[in-house]
């Protein structure tokens, strides 16, 4: 029971930890998942500091050591020290089977096939969350910030994320295999594509299996590191948005402030509803019905010109309430009782998506 004995008595603590919209309860059975690097770890630990530390094992699955020294009668190891709450982070079902305890909480990339866990999805952070680890009090600023550092807690938290940092995050959580498609896929950041091109685009430049290619990013796109959002007409293609801005920028230089604008944009909607879709040249439409336009720095004339030459579009879609999303203008009007609200970024997604 070495390792056991280990993890027991050397339960991680939080350096600097910020609350999220995320939490977690008593439930005797959690499984908390989500993509690389969103602080399912961390949020987990914020909730082990409130119970009693002789009650709980936390067991990385990850440790190399496990790799010399097993795991071995778990069960038993419960038993004898009382343990009440086990957490298995990195888990994968193929690792270890699951004990008998008061409460399980599994950490996975996606989440499990059993019915019996309560299922908590845990995303990069939105606006409103990037703002409490925030020092500043000028929310323009921030969010200037935000799309500059991204998403991520970690980066959040030191308040950078210097290529030299981003480069170690994507090498400790990245396969080299891993790394090389997502460099490759960094290229054609909100940019329609399909699978089959991506495939073909990318054997002109190294060897790769399509078996792989094809299971790589169904992977990526299952855990949450790149989105592949449906067009509103049924196509091959689908709009490639990643879950990290520092990351899409290290991995392609040349990605510019709308592109950064647009991923920001597509990643509030999709913490909304995950079915949203791309409209046309003009935006992203999700279920209610409301049309969100990006025009970051379009002059009003110019956003009411766009509008009125698709109006068509809008009527046949149904969509009666749109939101022109800026950067610092404001204003609203009314084409054929269609209404068009615009706004900056940082009031949208703080209207848009209380909790």
């Amino acid at each position: 029971m070495e390792m056991l004995e280990y993890f027991y008595q050397n339960l991680p603590q939080n350096e600097n930890f910020v609350p999220r919209k995320c939490m977690i309860d008593d439930h005797p059975r959690i499984n908390l998942f989500g993509a690389r690097g969103v602080g399912k770890s961390a949020l987990v630990l914020d909730y082990l500091a409130n119970l009693n530390k002789k009650n709980i094992l936390y067991i990385d699955l990850d440790d190399p050591n496990i790799l010399f020294s097993p795991l071995a009668n778990i069960q038993n190891f419960i038993v004898k020290q009382e343990i009440e709450t086990l957490v298995l982070d990195h888990y994968d079902d193929k690792d270890i089977s699951l004990p008998k305890v008061n409460q399980l909480i599994i950490l996975t990339r996606e989440p499990i096939e059993d019915d019996n866990f309560m299922q908590i999805k845990l995303t990069p952070l939105d606006f409103e969350e990037f703002l409490a680890f925030e020092n500043s009090a000028n929310t323009t600023a921030s969010f200037s910030h935000y799309l500059k550092i991204g998403s991520l807690p970690r980066f959040a938290i030191s308040h950078k994320a210097t290529p030299f940092e981003t480069k170690e995050f994507l090498k400790s959580r990245f396969s080299p295999e891993e790394m090389r498609l997502l460099g490759f896929l960094a290229l054609f950041a909100t940019k329609q594509i399909s699978v089959n091109q991506i495939y073909t685009r990318c054997k002109e430049y190294f060897k790769i299996s399509k078996d792989w290619l094809y299971k790589t990013i169904d992977r990526l796109h299952a855990e949450g590191v790149i989105h592949l959002v449906e067009d509103y007409q049924p196509s091959a293609s689908k709009k490639l948005i990643f879950y990290d801005n520092a990351i899409t920028k290290y991995l392609n230089q040349n990605l510019t402030f709308i592109m950064l604008f647009e991923q920001a944009v597509v990643l509030e909607l999709l913490k909304k509803d995950e079915e949203i879709c791309s409209f046309y040249n003009l935006g992203y439409l999700y279920t209610d019905g409301v049309l969100t336009i990006l025009a970051p720095f379009d002059s009003e004339e110019a956003v009411w010109a766009k509008c009125q030459k698709n109006i068509s579009k809008l009527k046949l879609a149904e969509i009666q309430d749109a939101k022109i999303i800026t950067v610092a203008n404001t204003y609203e009007y009314i084409i054929d009782g269609i209404r068009f609200e615009a706004m900056p970024f940082y009031e949208w997604s703080l209207a848009d998506f209380e909790v």
